[in-house]
């Protein structure tokens, strides 16, 4: 069995001043989200802390800021997206969405931040998430023929809550 080379880590000066407990949580999230990332194997991923937005990522460093206050696993997966954009995985924030929920079902713990979905899915993310990640991988695909990918993918998750809405109401 061949073993994988890990990415190294490493904190920011700022974020390495944190106290135990808020960088622990934070090192544990992105730990487990770069095991679902074997192209940034050989990467050094610098992690940083952001209060003003829930994450950003700096491509050309590899530097990812997060904000630990109600940090998710997507938010971690989507700026771990962001560094391997350009490499197989178009640049955008909807794009990037796409892809992260792709990825893993690790990601599926909040809805996205940029694609559109309806009111109905974002409400009852739990009850949609897979749906949507199928949508998102069959998206993946599609994009192979189809330019418009997104637009195809934003109008089957609108009309995905529509027709579950439809379905409680009868």
């Amino acid at each position: 069995m061949k073993l994988q080379a890990r990415p190294k880590t490493h904190l920011t000066e700022a974020f390495a001043r944190e106290p135990n407990s808020l960088k622990d949580n934070v090192v544990s999230m992105v730990s487990r989200s770069i095991n679902e990332f074997p192209e940034l194997s050989n990467r050094r991923i610098t992690i940083g802390l952001t209060r003003a937005y829930d994450g950003s990522a700096e491509l050309g460093s590899s530097v990812i800021r997060l904000n630990p206050k109600n940090l998710r696993f997507f938010t971690v997966g989507h700026e771990l997206t962001h560094l391997l954009q350009g490499d197989g995985i178009p640049f955008g924030e909807k794009a990037c969405d796409i892809y992260t929920i792709a990825r893993s079902s690790l990601f599926l713990d909040a809805p996205p931040g940029y694609l559109r979905i309806s009111r109905n899915v974002e409400r009852s993310w739990n009850d949609y998430s897979n749906s949507v990640q199928e949508f998102c991988r069959r998206a993946i695909e599609y994009r192979k023929s189809h330019r418009k990918y997104i637009m195809w993918l934003e109008a089957n998750l609108v009309s995905l809550g529509k027709r579950q809405a439809r379905k409680s109401s009868l």
